[in-house]
């Protein structure tokens, strides 16, 4: 019914919107913005944490060090995935 609440049902007639939007745009320039600012995330954690430690870092020393804070996260969520697999494996 048109209007509904329906958790499922709106669910459904999201991925509907979804796909369209995607017929009509690149989803690489819908999400860029997105992109740019969790990036982005990552290099001001590596200048806060270089402030906390009372280090004064540049642009570009805080993108390298933030590259590999983003790396790790990655990583972490990797390692995360195979202990996940592997319980369920064993169940």
């Amino acid at each position: 019914m048109p209007g509904s609440s329906d958790p499922a049902e709106m669910a459904r007639r999201g991925r509907v919107g979804a796909l369209v939007t995607l017929s009509r745009y690149d989803g690489r320039l819908i999400t860029q913005r997105a992109r740019e600012a969790f990036i982005a995330s990552f290099w001001e954690q590596a200048r806060a944490e270089a402030m906390g430690r009372g280090e004064t870092i540049t642009d570009a020393e805080a993108r390298r060090r933030g590259e590999f804070l983003r790396r790790a996260h990655y990583q972490r969520l990797a390692n995360k995935s195979v202990r996940a697999r592997s319980r369920a494996a064993a169940q």
